[in-house]
């Protein structure tokens, strides 16, 4: 093989690796979002705006990795994202928690 395809070939990431790196974004994510639920104040908000950042990787690793695949999982994964952050961001999930609380 000549140089430039080589080159061309290193650059490439494995999808296992992707898939690796969004479990862990995945987890850290999850990790976090428990700890939210035992922080308040200026700590809990920034802890909130690292679990949004995590589930906004974990959403674009997604579509990196379902692309190839199949379009429809594609939009599966995205609606499935976007659901999940509007339930959490709605008032009344916020008012479920601190009355189980």
């Amino acid at each position: 093989m000549n140089t430039p395809v080589m080159k061309q070939r290193i650059r490439e990431v494995s999808p296992f690796h992707k898939a690796g790196i969004a479990g862990v974004f995945y987890l850290l994510t999850i990790l976090a979002g428990g700890v939210f639920f035992f922080v308040h104040g200026r700590f809990g908000f920034a802890v909130d705006l690292f679990v949004a950042a995590g589930y906004l990787a974990v959403a674009a690793l997604f579509y990196d990795l379902f692309k190839p695949v199949s379009r429809g999982l594609l939009w599966l994964a995205a609606a499935r994202n976007r659901v999940r952050q509007m339930a959490e961001r709605s008032p009344r999930v916020h008012e479920e928690v601190r009355r189980t609380t």
